[in-house]
């Protein structure tokens, strides 16, 4: 069987898990709470299996806080991504299986995995058996795939448009939406916050609408201004656009 790294943050649970994964199944599996620390693992032994959750609440909750306040010069939000990047140039190179919800705010998280990191396991949790779960490693391991129903709704279609040709398509609609993401909602205030013009932005945000949102949000309301329509959908993906590991790869 498998050797496994799980980064979960609800260790009482999480231990249930290691525990039937290995007296039903046979994985070694090492369990951490956080991706830091399982960025820390990973440097130091290789594993076959790297199971990560997509968001952790104490780093949610914390990094939440310090966006309100307003203080966030250094690191955005440390989310899975940046375990299974690290995975991918860690001894072994262990093979991720996302284990998460299927809460909405994930949705891009999901897709970004898919489609810039290759993850093809993706297991749901809360199924009351660790069966699927030890299916998604076992796939994960062979070089396969696996996507429970719950979560095959959230991965992209055949021919779907990736992230990086929609919404990280270029420089200043990234800096447009993580400025909005960080509560910024008035032209004025992306212009300063942004650095680029008030012409520009006006100009922009309307083409980030008609272009980038009508690929991904069919929740689109006729009538509104395009300017509450990237305030409404940065509402609710705010983890996913003031992500650390997405804004390393698109700065």
């Amino acid at each position: 069987m498998s050797t496994v790294l799980l980064v979960e943050d609800h260790s009482g649970y999480a231990g249930l898990v290691c525990r039937e994964l290995g007296t039903a199944h046979g994985h070694e599996t090492v369990l951490v709470s956080d991706p830091a620390a399982a960025l820390r693992e990973l440097a130091t032994r290789a594993y076959d299996v790297a199971v990560v959750d997509v968001l952790y609440e104490p780093l949610v909750r914390d990094f939440a806080a310090r966006r309100t306040r307003g203080g966030l010069a250094g690191p955005l939000l440390a989310s899975g991504l940046s375990v299974i990047r690290a995975a991918g140039a860690a001894p072994g190179r262990p093979r991720p299986v996302i284990w998460s919800s299927g809460e909405a705010n994930r949705h891009l998280h999901l897709l970004f995995a898919f489609q810039e990191f290759g993850v093809r396991a993706y297991c749901s949790k809360g199924t009351g058996s660790v069966e699927p779960l030890h299916r998604a490693i076992v796939a994960a391991a062979a070089g396969g795939r696996y996507v429970d129903r719950l979560l095959d709704p959230y991965l992209p279609a055949a021919g779907a448009v990736p992230l990086r040709r929609t919404i990280l398509r270029d420089q200043s609609r990234r800096a447009i939406w993580r400025a909005i993401a960080l509560g910024y909602h008035s032209r004025r205030e992306l212009a300063t916050i942004t650095g680029y013009s008030d012409r520009h932005i006006g100009n922009l945000v309307p083409t980030m609408v008609a272009e980038d949102l009508q690929l991904l949000d069919p929740g689109l309301r006729p009538g509104r201004s395009p300017l509450s329509e990237l305030v409404r959908f940065a509402a609710h993906h705010w983890e996913f656009l003031l992500d650390e590991a997405v804004r390393e790869l698109y700065p």
